[in-house]
């Protein structure tokens, strides 16, 4: 940007919530001249990506696909458009953390989010998704769209208990203007299915993939495909097999069942559907009799909330001192030593006076200090009515 983005339009923009490759999301304030007011989130593609026909395409896509959205498990698109150079979504904003800072969190204080949990959320993910998988166009057809980019990043647990599915912004539609080229292979590597990391063909069922793998590591807290670099783990993606899973992993052998079958190599052998999926997932919560309220989860993220808070402005504090600490020192203290310049005698102001003089000026002190004091004494006498006669 030229500078500090403060004002776009009827939008104030507050402070910047996030990042990416496309675009930044600033909280902003929406204004109307009705004097209505509303807390909202903006997202502004970098304007360096601005003149790139791909990526202009790109975010047009996300505009429009999200635009139709209308879920309580998606974030919804109310403005989309461009002010000035800029072009930006303005979405509805909530107060929560992604699913990877929320889990960040809980391991850093030793916390579990528990069983249950884990399952409701990826519930409530399953059922954004197969509504965005069953969404037909204007005439009835079926857009086909696929997330492309599930991953705990992707996903927000808000300080309400709600869990919302964001950023569509690689996804696939049949109205999609931006067509990705032949090899080009997009989305968060440790989440592809098998067909997505070998650049095949994708579907619906790439998505119920992806959850698998989010719900192996939210339940056990390790990594389903290990550590290593994007080209090694695409290459181990796209090898796996169906025993992705060592049996008795998971803690519930529905559990087991539910996530192995999501992540079979090949989508025909997956959930047909994200409800299906979503239904295996209902049994088990009903199995366990669990019966937690969304007011127990936003309890839980807002108290993360707060500490994720703290700990940035710990972070910002001492960048801050860093930088200070390396600022160079003030020129002023620079400065070359003064030269040596010599000291000359100062003059005595002392008066020289003869004997006679100095004893007349002695007697002359000693009789005002005496007349000071009989004066002083005559005051206390008459305060405090003392009197005395000479005999």
């Amino acid at each position: 940007m030229k500078g500090p983005l403060a004002q776009l339009g009827r939008y104030h923009v507050i402070d910047r919530i996030a990042s990416g490759g496309m675009a930044s999301v600033y909280r902003a304030r929406m204004e109307t001249i009705e004097g209505f007011s509303k807390i909202v989130a903006l997202k502004i593609m970098h304007p360096h990506l601005a003149e790139d026909e791909e990526h202009v395409a790109m975010f047009l896509d996300e505009g429009r696909l999200c635009a139709r959205l209308a879920h309580p498990n998606l974030v919804s698109v109310f403005d989309f458009g461009s002010i000035d150079g800029y072009r930006f979504m303005a979405m509805e904003y909530y107060e929560g953390l992604s699913l990877s800072a929320l889990t960040r969190h809980l391991r850093r204080s030793q916390q579990s989010i528990g069983l249950g949990w884990c399952l409701a959320i990826l519930r409530e993910v399953l059922a954004g998704l197969d509504h965005a998988h069953n969404l037909n166009d204007e005439s009835g057809c079926p857009l086909s769209i696929v997330h492309r980019d599930i991953s705990p990043e992707n996903i927000l647990v808000t300080t309400q208990g709600e869990v919302k599915i964001i950023d569509f912004g690689i996804a696939l539609d049949n109205e999609r203007r931006c067509v990705s080229r032949t090899g080009i292979v997009k989305g968060k590597v440790g989440y592809m299915s098998p067909e997505q990391a070998g650049g095949r063909t994708l579907d619906r069922r790439t998505d119920i993939y992806a959850v698998g793998v989010m719900g192996y590591e939210l339940i056990t807290g390790q990594s389903l495909f290990g550590e290593g670099t994007t080209q090694e783990l695409r290459q181990r993606i796209a090898r796996a097999g169906d025993a992705v899973v060592k049996p008795g992993t998971l803690p519930h052998p529905n559990v087991e069942e539910a996530i192995v079958r999501a992540l079979r190599r090949e989508p025909d052998d997956r959930h047909a559907t994200s409800g299906a999926f979503a239904s295996k997932l209902d049994a088990v919560l009903e199995e366990l009799e669990w019966s937690q309220d969304r007011a127990a989860l936003g309890v839980l993220v807002t108290e993360a909330v707060e500490s994720v808070q703290g700990v940035r402005k710990a972070q910002e504090a001492r960048r801050k001192r860093e930088e200070a600490r390396r600022q160079p020192r003030d020129p002023i203290a620079l400065k070359a030593p003064r030269s040596k310049r010599k000291k000359t005698p100062r003059q005595s102001t002392t008066v020289s006076s003869t004997p006679a003089e100095w004893a007349i000026d002695v007697a002359a002190r000693w009789a005002a200090n005496t007349a000071l004091a009989l004066f002083s004494l005559g005051v206390l006498m008459e305060l405090f009515g003392v009197s005395f006669s000479m005999p």
